[in-house]
């Protein structure tokens, strides 16, 4: 069997939308698709925009069963009869598909600095972007005739676009474009199917505030580059120190409402955990796994305010980072790098299971010290769940001991929980507290 060519590979993807919608066996109705004009996109170079975008969902207001154009084949010298087509389900996947082609390839096009991804709806952006874009099929109709690697017609597609921003985690624009494609000659298939989404992406990027939304972040991922990569060594970074605090007199017992006031919940699109504040600057660790897939997360404080945390540094392999809020008017909790007695009685704060749990405190022992794939582990029976994630392990005196990794859980050993210890964690991210 003769090989498919690369350009009808990709149009079986991106033309989804004629080959997949529903055909009615009515026959054709007049299928009016607009025509529109496109702008000239202003490139990143005349804004000097070094801001990072990425393409992360595909949604659709068309309702199921709506008539969105007409589809016939080419059988040489004319057109088959043409076939009514009606919005389902596929036509959204293939819409997904078209606009992340358009969306890299314009980009590229224009010099701006863009995330392609990883498959279809993904929602897991990695933390080097600044902006979120999201598109919103409004409208969408065509009348076309195709063969194997060639389609003239007509194509109309009206898109919503949504701007979310990582440092202030809100939409901060919305924009309605369109795009359109007319040729009365076979061309192409995939330059034919992938041109309305081209033209629609070139009237965003020729919007000027727009564009000025993006120039805004300019140098906004210039500290937060290196914390993109996880480094597998403590010396990866250079030594940041932090000033910290003592601990407080009067033990854990006396001081937990304050104790209770330093712990955070870290929320990050659809995963959430703990953290704790260690700096009186708004320095604040947690785990890897709470903090990564964005530069920016939602810090809410016990108080319910929320504060934008950025995300500075980050060891991926010993599941650690650092985060740097606005000052905040809260007590930053004392560490102690000594290791605890094998035993004595511990402490956790965080988060368990939801939000609404924030401050949760609960009571254990230190019951070994484990070593597994080359990280050391405290490990106690002090009851932690998801959402506890990066909450700290406090000992006696109020200090932070450990930071909540690992924990057993439903389907696993109850009460058996690893904690990463916190000069492991300093060490890993090239952190010193000095008070």
């Amino acid at each position: 069997m003769q090989a498919i060519r690369p350009s009808f590979r990709l149009f079986l993807g991106l033309v989804a939308i004629y080959l997949t919608a529903i055909s009615s066996d009515a026959g054709a109705s007049d299928i009016q698709v607009p025509q529109v004009s496109t702008a000239i996109a202003i490139p990143a170079a005349d804004k000097n925009v070094s801001a990072k975008l990425a393409l992360t969902h595909a949604s659709s207001d068309i309702a199921e069963g709506a008539l969105i154009g007409s589809v016939a084949r080419h059988l040489g010298l004319w057109c088959s009869a043409s076939t009514d087509q009606h919005y389902n389900e596929n036509v959204l996947k293939g819409f997904d598909k078209s606009v992340n082609a358009a969306f890299v390839q314009t980009l590229d096009k224009l010099g701006y600095q863009s995330k392609k991804k990883d498959s279809d709806f993904d929602s897991s952006v990695d933390t080097g972007s600044d902006f979120k874009l999201g598109a919103r099929l409004i409208d969408m109709k065509y009348d076309i005739c195709f063969n194997q690697n060639e389609a003239k017609g007509k194509t109309y597609v009206k898109i919503r676009w949504e701007l979310f921003s990582e440092k202030d985690q809100r939409v901060v624009m919305t924009k309605t474009t369109e795009g359109s494609t007319q040729s009365d000659e076979l061309i192409d298939v995939y330059k034919f199917a992938i041109t309305p989404y081209q033209n629609a992406l070139s009237n965003l990027f020729a919007d000027n505030e727009f564009v000025s939304r993006l120039a805004e972040a300019n140098g906004a991922t210039s500290s937060t580059e290196v914390a993109m990569v996880a480094p597998a060594s403590s010396n990866t970074y250079p030594l940041l120190r932090i000033v910290g605090t003592s601990s407080l007199s009067g033990g854990f017992n006396n001081n937990v409402n304050n104790l209770q006031k330093s712990v955070v919940t870290i929320i990050n699109d659809d995963k959430m955990g703990s953290g704790f504040y260690i700096g009186k600057d708004g320095y604040l660790l947690t785990d890897a796994h709470v903090a990564t897939g964005s530069h920016y997360v939602k810090v809410r404080l016990t108080d319910n305010r929320e504060v934008i945390g950025e995300v500075i540094r980050v060891n991926e392999p010993r599941d650690v980072a650092l985060l740097k809020t606005d000052a905040v008017n809260i007590q930053p909790i004392a560490l102690s790098v000594a290791q605890p007695a094998l035993g004595s009685e511990v402490y956790a704060i965080g988060s368990p299971l939801s939000p609404t749990l924030a401050g949760s405190v609960t009571k254990g022992v230190i019951s070994g010290f484990r070593n597994y794939d080359h990280f050391d582990f405290i490990q106690s029976d002090v009851t932690v769940n998801h959402g506890s994630s990066g909450g700290p392990l406090l000992d006696g005196l109020g200090s932070v001991i450990g930071i909540a990794e690992r924990f057993g859980g439903h389907n696993q050993s109850e009460g058996i929980n690893l904690f990463t210890p916190i000069n492991d964690a300093l060490k890993y991210i090239s952190v010193q507290i000095v008070n």
